[in-house]
């Protein structure tokens, strides 16, 4: 994400990030998007405590070039050190790797060993280091949620019906200033309703909505 929102990171424009994100709060998954950081080494296949089929150090292959921080490493160096090319090792279902590994300028750093899921720390510029497999992952994004997920009473809201009144659904920001939102219903008010969707509701998630105010840049003189 880093890539469209900053030119000269870690400066970023405010982000809004919104959908069904097919999680419930506080799991694993929305911890590490709220707090930005999570330490998965030692943890169940679902990111949850465990006595056995613990996950190592190694959750991303060092072979995409995806750092311990969410970042492409072609793209931070690029941007730290103003050399080399943002090539990264994503590639759509229309090319093969090998295809999109031998475009022009891409090119797997000679710092970076990809066929080890040992812990690497590779130096970028002075003070800032990229790292790969540490059993932890990160990112640079203070992100907040719209929403708390429960009411002033404690009561949970939900979002739509999975066998139960769940949340999967969120509205994610950072750096703006929220005003308004839409009310979601608490889960005993959605077991009043009829099933979903319906003849008033014409999908199987309720809407979430929000209102937001750019903060003003201050003029540099």
């Amino acid at each position: 994400m880093s890539r469209f929102i900053t030119r000269d990171g870690p400066n970023y424009h405010p982000i809004i990030v919104c959908g069904d994100f097919n999680l419930q709060p506080f799991t694993g998954v929305y911890q590490f998007i709220v707090d930005g950081n999570f330490q998965y080494l030692g943890k169940g296949r679902k990111l949850e405590e465990s006595g056995f089929r613990r996950l190592s150090n190694s959750l991303i292959p060092s072979s995409l070039l995806i750092t311990d921080n969410c970042q492409h490493f072609n793209v931070l160096t690029r941007r730290l050190r103003g050399s080399g090319d943002e090539q990264t090792m994503l590639y759509s279902k229309e090319e093969t790797r090998e295809e999109n590994r031998e475009s022009p300028g891409s090119i797997i750093p000679k710092e970076v060993d990809i066929e080890s899921s040992d812990y690497q720390k590779i130096t970028i510029t002075e003070g800032q280091y990229a790292t790969f497999s540490s059993g932890a992952l990160t990112h640079p994004f203070k992100i907040k949620s719209v929403y708390a997920h429960s009411n002033c009473s404690g009561e949970a809201e939900a979002t739509t019906h999975q066998d139960q009144w769940i949340t999967v659904d969120y509205i994610f920001y950072t750096d703006i200033e929220l005003l308004d939102r839409y009310r979601l219903p608490t889960v005993a008010e959605c077991k009043e309703f009829p099933a979903i969707p319906n003849f008033v509701v014409g999908s199987d998630h309720l809407c979430l909505g929000a209102t937001f105010k750019l903060k003003r840049k201050r003029s540099v003189r």
